[in-house]
């Protein structure tokens, strides 16, 4: 469960025509500040149902977010309930829950991009406003006490409305915040599959120096394993062709086999401790 509610992170400011994209998560809330599982929600679901149905003040508590964001859980929760035709004063049941939770997690671009659009869209003209996109950038400050972003929502607002209004129509429509997002989202990809590459040539990387480092060590070792696996081989092999074999089956040459790298292992042991033979050596 995650203290701090990224949510509707707004867009930072733009500097000429270049945009900084390395802070701007529009949709994180819809990932990252909601209860790891069903069940997690499930339980929180029982200890605050009221006769069997679950209302709008307990439902921040129920999916994750915390109390500073109780605001923007009732929005979300009213959103929600006009997606799926459920009057919110009623409360919901554990399964509409269920299915408000699995619209939240559900990995689709265009789901996540039609709840932000219905969040910001209060009047339902299919248009985010200036003053709509304040009451956004409003919910994210209090949610996750941004005072510095209190202060200049005002310029804020103007910039992103600005930015997303390329007709100068005064209001955003989700056409063009839509293009956004997924520019952005597939940014992110991109940056995802870079990191992953850059892991996996680092793993190659440190393997080859493990090699060239202890090479020698290798080289023993593979000596060795060598010497006992031909040893077991021919001695198994040797037992194979005599009639105890057939008498006894694949024991005798198991145990001949094993016998035969242990008096080597023996021998090997045997050696190590003849100093005067190693010094000569």
């Amino acid at each position: 469960m995650v203290k701090q509610n990224p949510a509707l992170q707004p867009s930072p400011p733009i500097v000429g025509n270049k945009r900084e994209h390395k802070h701007f998560n529009i949709l994180s809330f819809l990932n990252g500040s909601i209860a790891k599982s069903w069940e997690e929600v499930e339980k929180h679901f029982h200890k605050q149902v009221d006769h069997g149905k679950l209302f709008k003040e307990n439902f921040g508590g129920c999916i994750g977010l915390d109390e500073n964001s109780k605001y923007f859980a009732d929005e979300l929760f009213d959103v929600l309930s006009k997606r799926k035709k459920i009057e919110p004063e009623k409360g919901i049941t554990l399964q509409q829950l269920k299915e408000f939770w699995e619209e939240l997690r559900k990995d689709d671009l265009d789901t996540k991009l039609q709840i932000f659009f219905d969040l910001c869209d209060k009047n339902d003209d299919n248009k985010i406003s200036k003053e709509e996109v304040k009451t956004v950038l409003n919910w994210t400050a209090s949610a996750n006490n941004l005072t510095k972003i209190e202060k200049h929502i005002e310029s804020y607002a103007s910039l992103i409305v600005k930015e997303l209004d390329p007709d100068g129509n005064g209001f955003i429509e989700i056409e063009h915040l839509e293009l956004l997002v997924k520019e952005l989202w597939k940014s992110e990809e991109a940056k995802l599959l870079q990191r992953q590459d850059a892991s996996a040539s680092n793993f190659v990387s440190e393997t080859i120096e493990i090699i060239k480092d202890n090479r020698n060590k290798i080289w023993v070792l593979t000596l060795w394993l060598a010497i006992n696996l031909g040893l077991f081989v021919w001695k198994f092999m040797e037992y194979k062709e005599k009639e105890t074999f057939e008498l006894m089956g694949y024991c005798i040459g198991i145990a001949k086999g094993s016998a035969e790298t242990l008096k080597f292992n023996m021998g090997l042991i045997l050696f190590l401790v003849c100093r005067g033979a190693l010094t000569k050596l």
